[in-house]
């Protein structure tokens, strides 16, 4: 899973970028991951990052963005770049951003289930803690954070 976001100019994507959003108060999330029959180990699909109940897992954002112009041309850059870099808006088709590190997770139990496509996979109900950071896109119902807890 990935979590890739559209934008129509640069300005409301560093908006986006800029502002992460920081959990209140712990958040119920679903992770879809792959397990064995015994239900004793728990690897995400994308990295093989492999979960322990019990355990708070910590991340850093990695935010590629990318600027698509009217012209076809698609240039990568970091959310740091926009600080030095010179854009004409009226040149843009539009503006994304893709984050691959941090924890993916879906916002639903529902959808989540909907994106269970192996026997192997299962759902587990995980929780974004107090104070962490993530990002939401409410169309795909994903969500991504920096830290993420799974419960006993």
């Amino acid at each position: 899973m990935c979590f890739y976001k559209t934008f129509r100019t640069i300005e409301e994507l560093k908006e986006f970028v800029d502002n992460p959003l920081v959990a209140k108060r712990d958040k119920t999330v679903y992770k879809v991951l792959f397990t064995n029959r015994r239900k004793t180990k728990y690897v995400s699909a994308c990295f093989n990052f492999a979960y322990k109940k019990g355990f708070h897992y910590y991340e850093n954002f990695n935010i590629p963005c990318t600027i698509s112009s009217k012209k076809g041309q698609v240039r990568l850059f970091y959310p740091e770049d926009l600080k030095t870099m010179k854009i004409k808006e009226s040149l843009v088709h539009f503006a994304s951003v893709a984050i691959y590190q941090g924890f993916h997770s879906y916002i639903t139990k529902e959808e989540a289930l909907y994106n269970c496509t192996f026997d192997e996979h299962t759902v587990v109900k995980m929780v974004i803690p107090e104070g962490a950071l993530y990002y939401e896109d409410k169309e795909s119902r994903v969500i991504v954070s920096n830290q993420i807890v799974f419960p006993h």
